[in-house]
């Protein structure tokens, strides 16, 4: 139960992101939403980490 409540929410927070900046991709969209629960800093960290050439 506690699974699909989160689940639920975070449907609604992503139609919520996706209405107010319809030009974000649901990958940009995904990272908003990782940013509001885990913090920019942290995103950035982990962001910029994957996109480095190994």
């Amino acid at each position: 139960m506690a699974r699909e409540l989160t689940l639920g929410v975070q449907r609604l927070a992503f139609a919520s992101i996706r209405q107010r900046k319809p030009h974000l991709t649901d990958d940009e969209i995904w990272l908003e939403l990782a940013a509001r629960r885990l913090g920019t800093d942290l995103v950035g960290k982990i962001y910029s980490s994957q996109k480095r050439p190994a």
